[in-house]
């Protein structure tokens, strides 16, 4: 049975394919688009990710650390050391009490699951004109959130283009269609409130 990945990659595996993002590219986009959304001041910033054995979610982190790391180190990285299992209501807990013992936090990159849930605790926190927000995934709860200004960025993935891939893919490997080109990763989005109507 031919096998097409869509978020996170698994090599060295007989996948036909993978058409999902450069998870570690985005992680570096976060991290630049973060850096300059900061400025020259001195400041915290940390990333929230779902499951460390996800290699996506590994790789959206160590690309935003590095981006960070390379281009604004004026910019503390605040280490998460639990994960939040992808759970929206985790990854809101402890982004709560982080802020708490981080006053310096100014970025929050969410890689994983929760969008209404970690703007509520950035509100309950009274942070919400002083932090700068970036995550994943033009959904319609975050589409909402990012009109609004509560999301500063977000990246998406375009889940569209990825499943038309991926119909074509296998359809190529039935030998519906023509064999098709060597696939590279899908292209990221970007979308500030500004682009949402």
């Amino acid at each position: 049975m031919p096998v097409v990945l869509l978020l996170t990659d698994i090599p060295n595996t007989s996948r036909l394919a993978y058409v999902g993002i450069d998870n570690m590219q985005a992680g570096r986009v976060i991290g630049t688009l973060m850096g300059r959304y900061l400025g020259p001041q001195p400041c915290a910033a940390l990333c929230l990710s779902g499951f460390d054995s996800m290699a996506a979610h590994v790789q959206r982190r160590e690309g935003f650390h590095a981006a960070l790391r390379a281009r604004f180190r004026h910019i503390r990285l605040v280490d998460v050391p639990e994960s939040t299992f992808d759970r929206a209501e985790r990854a809101a807990d402890i982004l709560y009490h982080l802020l708490a013992s981080h006053p310096d936090i100014r970025g929050i990159y969410n890689a994983g699951a929760g969008g209404a849930p970690l703007v509520e605790a950035i509100r309950k926190r009274g942070r919400t004109h002083d932090t700068v927000f970036i995550t994943h995934e033009l959904t319609p709860d975050r589409t909402e959130l990012l009109k609004e200004g509560c999301i500063d960025a977000l990246i998406d993935q375009d889940p569209l283009e990825q499943v038309t891939r991926a119909s074509r893919l296998i359809a190529s490997h039935f030998r519906r269609l023509p064999p098709s080109p060597v696939q590279s990763p899908t292209l990221l989005r970007i979308f500030t409130p500004e682009m949402i109507s």
